[in-house]
């Protein structure tokens, strides 16, 4: 019996360090975003390519941006927040889904018009550089500019 009970107690030790060893996933561990060629600005041509000056700017502009839409982007996911909940009941109701619904698309739309204002902003600041729709995020052209899988960043919003 206590030889069972030390085997049995043995093999869900291991199972339970192999399941969380295993949870990660690829990818996913220590040191993932140092692969990235964002990260900190490292191995990005388009990057090194501008002067001090230049990064310093656009450095002070996406501080600017992250700052004045952080509201927009609070009332957003509060919003959005409010919209999966509201889903979740048994009974939703179609006004308050339909107003959140809009109200959603309106913050949307207000954050892409902070993203325009920003982008040109950042093109008088350093205009041979490719910057991507995202306004938050700037990125060397051919660069990949997707949203799946480790995408890491550094100017997200």
């Amino acid at each position: 019996m206590k030889k069972s009970l030390i085997i049995t107690s043995t093999l869900l030790i291991v199972a339970l360090m192999t399941v969380t060893a295993f949870a990660w996933g690829p990818g996913q561990g220590k040191g993932n975003f140092r692969d990235c060629p964002r990260f900190d600005n490292q191995n990005n041509p388009g990057l090194d390519n501008l002067t001090q000056e230049q990064k310093d700017g656009l450095n002070a502009l996406h501080q600017k941006f992250i700052d004045e839409t952080y509201e927009i982007r609070s009332a957003k996911m509060t919003a959005r927040e409010q919209l999966r909940m509201l889903m979740a009941t048994s009974a939703p109701d179609k006004a308050k889904l339909n107003k959140l619904s809009s109200q959603i698309t309106d913050l949307q739309q207000q954050l892409m018009d902070k993203r325009i204002d920003f982008t040109l902003e950042a093109k008088k600041i350093a205009p041979d550089f490719e910057f991507s729709q995202g306004g938050g995020k700037w990125q060397n052209k051919g660069r990949h500019s997707g949203r799946s899988g480790n995408d890491c960043y550094r100017y997200n919003n």
